[in-house]
């Protein structure tokens, strides 16, 4: 799932809640909301590890074959940016110095 459909997901999901509190629960505008949101997941696969422990419930791991997270790409402790990557930690010296001086 990109970030605009996870934006837009999580704008269906507040639709949903408000829908479902005021007992819209057979109305066309939730079944449109659903039909949005199963859209919007049906490329989410995978599994998630959790814990439950009084009342609470911890994120243990995540995986799935589909992930869009690569460790190389998000590390900045590789010079490079990793064989399969065109990225380099000093490139964000630019960007950083014009956040500096707006």
């Amino acid at each position: 799932m990109d970030h605009e459909v996870k934006r837009i997901t999580e704008t269906l999901a507040a639709e949903f809640a408000r829908l479902y509190y005021n007992r819209f629960w057979l109305a066309p505008e939730m079944e449109l909301v659903q039909n949005s949101i199963e859209f919007g997941q049906r490329d989410v696969e995978g599994s998630a590890r959790m814990e439950l422990y009084k009342e609470n419930i911890a994120v243990l791991g995540r995986e799935s074959e589909k992930s869009l997270y690569n460790v190389d790409l998000a590390s900045m402790d590789i010079e490079g940016g990793g064989d399969e990557f065109d990225y380099n930690p000093t490139d964000a010296q630019f960007f950083l110095d014009q956040c500096r001086a707006a």
